[in-house]
């Protein structure tokens, strides 16, 4: 994805996020699957999508590598890849019907509340999507001990 792309777009989310300025906003139009959709196109772009092909067509065409190795190694995981970072990254932390939100204007999100340790698996710990917004500038592997220190602050 390109990064100019993906970086404004952040950047707005982090002003507006879980609102109808949100580029992540969701409406409530077509459910989940709507929003990934949604989601997914919003980053997606034309020359991204031809550079895919035209690498595709080398691989398997020019290379010869079967489709099926092109599935498991490159296809699924790409794809895979976008749901965990819908699933971890938006729609848990940022959904309508989650409960409520841990805070309001620039931190109108949730965290889950798993161990550390499943929050690295899930996403590197953009499940601690509260903390993320709080504190835009502390990096993905301190958002733990970020987590911590709040907990502790909380009565």
């Amino acid at each position: 994805m390109p990064y100019r792309v993906l970086r404004e777009a952040h950047h707005h989310h982090h002003t507006h996020p879980s609102t109808e300025r949100d580029p992540d906003y969701h409406e409530g139009r077509g459910g989940v699957l709507g929003w990934y959709v949604r989601f997914v196109w919003r980053y997606a772009t034309w020359s991204q999508i031809l550079i895919m092909a035209v690498v595709f067509n080398i691989l398997h065409h020019g290379l010869e590598i079967s489709l099926g190795r092109l599935w498991v190694f490159w296809i699924l995981p790409q794809v895979l890849s976008t749901v965990q970072l819908f699933v971890v990254g938006t729609w848990l932390p940022h959904r309508s019907d989650g409960g409520p939100f841990e805070g309001d204007g620039p931190t109108r999100t949730r965290s889950l509340r798993v161990p550390s340790w499943v929050s690295f698996l899930a996403c590197y710990h953009f499940g601690y999507h509260y903390e993320h917004h709080a504190w835009p500038f502390v990096p993905w592997w301190r958002l733990p001990e970020a987590r911590r220190r709040r907990e502790a602050r909380e009565p």
